[in-house]
């Protein structure tokens, strides 16, 4: 039952009908609705860092301080990124119905704050169109090996014209010499990490099997093993050195990819980070309108040295601050979960 239950609330989540905003009475309940869509959005280890309160007509996202990732985000970058995801799908879903009214993120006393009120329409985002709204129910991060298909230059510009924040810079590397050294340091770095007890029980922590009840996390299903081994994955993660399989299977999807994406600046920053995320949604987004899919992989801005490298061999100048995948790939049948939004309003 709880294995029903899982596949039930992943396709649930997605199964919205954006006709029935038009059947909300409230304000409050418009912008409940509007949370369908944010709590779609992607996060480290699907931890859904995110927790919403809402006052009048405004919408305040915030980070869930009990996440916590200390090796895979040790300086909760992509905490804070995902917070960005969320933000803009309530933007993008916000201007589809005309309920936008403005939209704000700023930094005070270390903490971040994103904040949208919504209302009379007075200022449609540049970067907003119908195409993304309708993928934001599609989006996901995609596992496995793309196909040969590759993206034209009118696509390839079209992804570039996305860019809407002047500190934040769009490498789109075609290159499959560049993309092989990009999938070369991955394995080493992804190597080295799941050499290391530490980082598998944090990593095992989040993987959840098709009989959790827990919503956050990565079920095993998605990391594509059996039906009959999926159940055991969190075990053999946490007990035994996959280092050179779990490796191998990402170097292979980084060296099958038709383009590699990565986001870089100077300004390290949380409001960067909040641009950054918001960025590689709408790209993720976009490059989906385009029937691509799009798989993320950061292990190798995880370290000084190897972030050194890539930038070197890609001959970026700025600092990397997230990098992803994109091509053609066999849709998965298994799709995240995700909390519901009723149970994470504050």
């Amino acid at each position: 039952m709880l294995f029903l239950k899982t596949l039930d609330n992943a396709t649930k989540i997605r199964l919205i009908n954006i006709s029935d905003f038009k059947q909300k009475q409230t304000i409050k309940e418009k912008i409940e609705f509007l949370l369908n869509f944010a709590i779609l959005a992607p996060s480290t280890h699907n931890s859904q860092p995110w927790s919403f309160i809402i006052k009048d007509n405004t919408l305040k996202i915030v980070y869930d301080n009990s996440i916590n990732i200390k090796i895979a985000d040790p300086d909760n970058r992509y905490k804070v990124m995902s917070l960005g995801c969320c933000f803009v799908n309530v933007i993008i879903a916000a201007a589809y119905y005309n309920f936008l009214e403005s939209y704000s993120y700023n930094e005070q006393n270390d903490k971040i704050e994103l904040v949208i009120v919504f209302g009379k329409v007075t200022n449609i985002p540049a970067f907003y169109s119908n195409e993304l709204f309708f993928q934001i129910l599609k989006r996901k991060n995609s596992r496995g090996v793309f196909k040969s298909e590759k993206f034209n230059r009118f696509q390839l510009n079209n992804i570039k014209s996305v860019n809407i924040f002047k500190n934040i810079k769009i490498d789109i590397i075609d290159d499959n010499k560049k993309i092989n050294s990009i999938a070369s340091l991955t394995k080493k770095v992804l190597k080295e990490l799941y050499s290391e007890k530490e980082f598998r029980l944090e990593w095992a922590k989040w993987i959840k099997t098709p009989f959790s009840k827990n919503m956050k996390g990565i079920s095993s299903l998605e990391l594509k093993p059996s039906v009959v081994l999926s159940p055991i994955i969190p075990i053999v993660m946490r007990y035994f050195n996959v280092s050179k399989k779990a490796s191998n299977l990402v170097g292979t999807m980084i060296k099958s990819s038709a383009i590699a994406i990565v986001l870089s600046s100077n300004d390290l920053n949380k409001l960067s980070f909040i641009e950054g995320g918001m960025l590689a949604e709408l790209l993720m987004l976009k490059i989906q309108s385009m029937g691509f899919q799009t798989s993320i992989a950061v292990a190798a801005l995880s370290n000084p040295e190897s972030k050194a490298k890539l930038m070197n061999e890609l001959g970026i100048n700025e600092e990397p601050i997230f990098i992803f995948f994109a091509g053609k790939m066999e849709e998965s049948k298994y799709l995240s979960t995700r909390v519901e939004y009723n149970h994470i309003l504050n």
